[in-house]
């Protein structure tokens, strides 16, 4: 069963904010205006001006305070990106359990949407998770 409505996520530091910028102007360019309700970005370290410029990308868009600040290192397994990457679990939790029955879909910033992916969400299961079909490099 598809749901009517879903939220997005985004778990953003400052290091992060032009890559999100780009996912988030390709979400509002494909995503099915009826049906995406909220942009959640779960703010892990922005500036007050990065805030302010993804509020303006549109009304959708919501920043989360969580209280915690991730420096900005970019190198993999480093011990930022490792707290950073073990956030995404705890918030995407806590969000959950916020937005009790509205689907959320937790995004990296990475991510280039192309196309309306909301026929793909099944509300019959608690959890989808997609894969790749080559690592990320």
């Amino acid at each position: 069963m598809t749901p009517k409505n879903y939220s997005v996520l985004y778990i953003l530091n400052q290091k992060y904010a032009e890559l999100a910028l780009m996912s988030i102007r390709s979400l509002l360019a494909y995503a099915d205006p009826d049906r995406l309700d909220r942009i959640l970005v779960a703010d892990i370290g922005l500036r007050r001006d990065t805030q302010r410029l993804l509020r303006r990308l549109s009304p959708r868009v919501e920043i989360v305070p969580t209280g915690v600040w991730v420096g900005e290192s970019h190198k993999r397994h480093s011990r930022y990106w490792t707290e950073a990457v073990s956030l995404k679990t705890r918030i995407l939790r806590a969000l959950v359990a916020r937005e009790r029955n509205l689907p959320l879909v937790l995004l990296d910033t990475d991510t280039v949407v192309t196309s309306d992916f909301s026929s793909l969400l099944d509300c019959t299961h608690d959890l989808q998770v997609c894969r790749r079909h080559a690592p990320a490099q």
